[in-house]
Parts: structure tokens; C-alpha cells; sequence
């Protein structure tokens, strides 16, 4: 596998399926049944305090080539933090961007080393723009931005900071929260995102493999 296997060397917008559920055979179950639609498979933070570490190896078992990304929103502790997710077998996974810059220096150092990437969380970040140009300065790739709850349907509205991030730093972006067929047709053309991060609009689907190929059909149009 490339050392950075989400690096976005094309336009192909990548999807990443996020299972954040408490039983492990369903997880499982879920992977097996729709992970082939997807370019990334998410470890949320939930499934990772209810399975474990262990989950990773078993999603990768269960999804051959399939990079994993784990949720692990790292804030505290992050050379042991950063080194257990790398001993695991994760892809990339997610830090806090409030974190302080030496922390982050530290989970990017160790990432360095073991050829892992790191998502950096936009999530309680006041000052977005000097922050992500921070992050951009120390050596980050990635970063995610979440959808905001209170901006209803205005798709510009619950992205904004999104929009600003992607003008100022030119980083490889994610955008997360309430992704569903609808928000993903809007949202390809308004905010070119890099990666997109669905869950519950296929976990929670009747038809969960349709569900899937219409995402697929999308991202690939």
C-alpha cells in the first residue's frame, strides 16, 4: 500500500463509509455487504471504545485493500495515543485540530514514521482560518469539517468555514455530518470535497448495497 493512501492524486472525490455501531458482528456484517462501494472504511469513535484497537485488523480481514480510518479524535496523551493507533494497523486517523502544536507535531512525527496520515477534526475550532494555516505550517494533509446542525438545508450556510478553509490552505479536505444522496448531489459541485464521510444514510438504509452504488454513482460522475 502507498504510504499515503488517501492522497487525492487525481479529482476522483473518494468516499469513506463511517460504522459507528456497538455490535461487532454487524460491523462486520456491514463491511463484508457494501465496503467494496466504498474507498475508505471508518472506524467512528464509538466502535472503536466499544471493540477496540482489535476492530481494524478485522475490517481490513473482512475488506482486503481497504484503507482504514479510525476515528480516534486524539486530544490527550498523543505520542502513546498516536503510537497505538499506528501499532494497529490504521490508514490515518483523526486528531483534534484545538489540540496545541506540540502535541501535533508529535502525532505527525510518529505518523511520519509509520507511514500513516492524519485527519485533523475542524470540530470546536473558533478561529478556523488561523488555525488550519497553523496546521497547514506543521505538516498537515487533512482536514475534516462538519457539517453544522443548525444551518437546516442552506448547504453554503453549514459549510462555510469549509469554504474558507479550502481557499486559505489548499489541504486535502473532508466533509462529514448528515451526508445522504441529496447533500452529496449538492454538495460535489459547490464544495469539490477531497473525501466525503457517510454513515447512518447507509447503515441505516432499508437497501443498504443500493444505497451504496447510488453514493458510488455520484462520486464517480
Amino acid at each position: 500500500m502507498d504510504k499515503y493512501p488517501l492522497c487525492n492524486g487525481c479529482l476522483l472525490m473518494k468516499l469513506c463509509l463511517s460504522i459507528d455501531l456497538p455490535d461487532e458482528a454487524r460491523v462486520l456484517d456491514v463491511a463484508g455487504r457494501v465496503g467494496s462501494y466504498f474507498d475508505v472504511i471508518e472506524v467512528g469513535t464509538s466502535l472503536l471504545k466499544y471493540s477496540g484497537v482489535g476492530i481494524v485488523q478485522k475490517i481490513k480481514d473482512r475488506c482486503p485493500g481497504k484503507p482504514v480510518f479510525v476515528d480516534s479524535k486524539i486530544i490527550d496523551g498523543p505520542e502513546k495515543e498516536a503510537l497505538l493507533m499506528c501499532q494497529a494497523g490504521a490508514d490515518m486517523f483523526s486528531m483534534l485540530a484545538c489540540a496545541t502544536d506540540q502535541a501535533v507535531s508529535t502525532v505527525l512525527g510518529i505518523a511520519e514514521r509509520y507511514g500513516v496520515d492524519v485527519m485533523f477534526d475542524m470540530q470546536t475550532v473558533v478561529d478556523y482560518q488561523g488555525r488550519c494555516t497553523r496546521l497547514k505550517a506543521l505538516g498537515a494533509r487533512y482536514l475534516c469539517v462538519h457539517k453544522s446542525a443548525d444551518c437546516g438545508e442552506n448547504l453554503v450556510g453549514s459549510f462555510r468555514e469549509y469554504l474558507e478553509i479550502q481557499r486559505l490552505c489548499g489541504l486535502q479536505m473532508a466533509i462529514a455530518g448528515g451526508v445522504d444522496i441529496g447533500m452529496l448531489e449538492q454538495a460535489k459541485p459547490i464544495l469539490a470535497p477531497d473525501i466525503v464521510i457517510v454513515g447512518k444514510a447507509v447503515v441505516n438504509a432499508p437497501d443498504m448495497e443500493e444505497r451504496a452504488r447510488r453514493l458510488r454513482e455520484i462520486a464517480d460522475r
